[in-house]
């Protein structure tokens, strides 16, 4: 599914600054009223429901290993720009690249969930 939007608030989300944990991010985000991030939480696929939105640094793992299976375009990640109220990362699947962007900028969200590998 792809749930696109605003990153959410424009105002400093506490706890959403991780470049690592996106399910932490994610909730955060939530809590502070994020529309996408509500619905990525909320997101059941095949009797799946533990969808995220990725934080900065899992977009680049992302994109070093699946970055054909998405089209050349931004997507937000959950990782609020340090230092900043109104702007948050998003990974481009064109060259690579990740930009920050104003939350208000409308974006498809990256969408992941974590598989333990047995």
């Amino acid at each position: 599914g792809i749930i696109r939007g605003q990153w959410g608030p424009k105002t400093d989300v506490k706890m959403a600054n991780s470049e690592f944990d996106g399910f932490s991010n994610t909730v955060a985000m939530r809590d502070a009223g994020s529309e996408i991030a509500e619905r990525a939480l909320a997101l059941t696929i095949d009797g799946l429901n533990d969808y995220y939105i990725a934080a900065r640094r899992e977009a680049r793992v992302i994109f070093a290993n699946v970055s054909d299976q998405y089209p050349s375009e931004y997507r937000w990640t959950s990782t609020q720009t340090a230092g900043t109220s109104d702007w948050a990362w998003s990974q481009f699947f064109g060259l690579g690249g990740q930009h920050d962007w104003r939350k208000a900028t409308d974006f498809p969200a990256l969408l992941v969930r974590r598989v333990p590998i047995r």
